[in-house]
């Protein structure tokens, strides 16, 4: 066991009250943090380029305190950092904002759109960068508000999302990348649902996420340019618009909204329609 064990097998995690077949983290001044937790949101986020990780108990910075199990556990034995929970339908969906909890029913977030089938998404390394984001946005007076947004992906993406997150590197590999690259989505389903793709079921994925918008620009597209023929080309064939600008955090173009860094977005729960 690893040194900060409570020596409780079945003991539940402060953080996410699951028991991790035991492995409590070597962390000590959180010793009942479980391994998973404290992996994904200290080392983790020191692997992922932060130099400054927030400690997943209250927010503040890392204390440093911990190091890694000794002996590690076998990779057959480490718990699994992401899960999809079932929600019943009738259920309000629950989303933390600045630490506390805001509640919405599905009526509010659907409209008059009826999901079929609702999972929450857990992902402990996700929730803790954006957090992390978040805090640096907010160091920096960056606007730190997280936005509610609409995500809609074809079903055999929804595994990769659920487990390692977004990935720009995919960025208009579906529908082109009008307004740059990054993680494209909607504060409207009826927009997002546009861009979704039915599986053999007629079924259509909807993450429902959290954005960090941050300094946010409006691109405007070029004129529409002529064609062989004298015809002009619709300004949905434009690739990219022209001056898109590094200083910016995000895009917003109507309700098609653009963020430029996976840890800006974080899945909430997904929605079958």
């Amino acid at each position: 066991m690893p040194g900060g064990d409570t020596g409780t097998e079945d003991a539940p995690c402060a953080l996410c009250g699951n028991s991790h077949f035991g492995f409590y983290s070597a962390c000590t001044a959180h010793p009942t943090l479980c391994y998973a937790c404290v992996l994904a949101s200290c080392a983790g986020q020191r692997q992922v380029g932060l130099e400054e990780p927030l400690c997943p108990l209250g927010g503040t910075r890392c204390c440093g305190k911990f190091t890694p199990p000794s002996p590690p556990p076998k990779s057959g034995d480490r718990p699994s950092l992401s899960r999809l929970i079932p929600v019943e339908l009738t259920t309000n969906l629950q989303f933390s904002v600045k630490g506390k909890n805001v509640n919405y029913s599905p009526q509010e977030l659907f409209g008059k759109k009826q999901a079929k089938k609702l999972l929450r998404v857990r992902n402990v390394p996700l929730e803790m960068m954006f957090e992390a984001c978040r805090s640096r946005f907010q160091q920096s007076s960056v606007p730190d508000e997280p936005e509610l947004v609409f995500h809609a992906t074809a079903r055999q993406a929804t595994g990769s999302i659920v487990k390692n997150g977004f990935n720009a590197a995919f960025s208009g590999s579906a529908h082109g990348e009008v307004y740059g690259k990054g993680i494209y989505c909607s504060p409207d389903l009826s927009t997002a649902l546009r861009f979704a793709e039915a599986d053999s079921e007629n079924n259509v994925c909807v993450f429902i996420c959290q954005a960090l918008m941050g300094r946010q620009f409006t691109p405007a597209l070029p004129p529409p340019k002529k064609a062989a023929g004298g015809s002009k080309q619709s300004a949905g064939e434009v690739s990219r618009p022209a001056g898109t600008q590094k200083q910016f955090n995000s895009a917003k173009s109507g309700t098609i909204w653009v963020v430029k860094r996976e840890q800006q977005i974080v899945p909430r729960y997904l929605a079958y329609f």
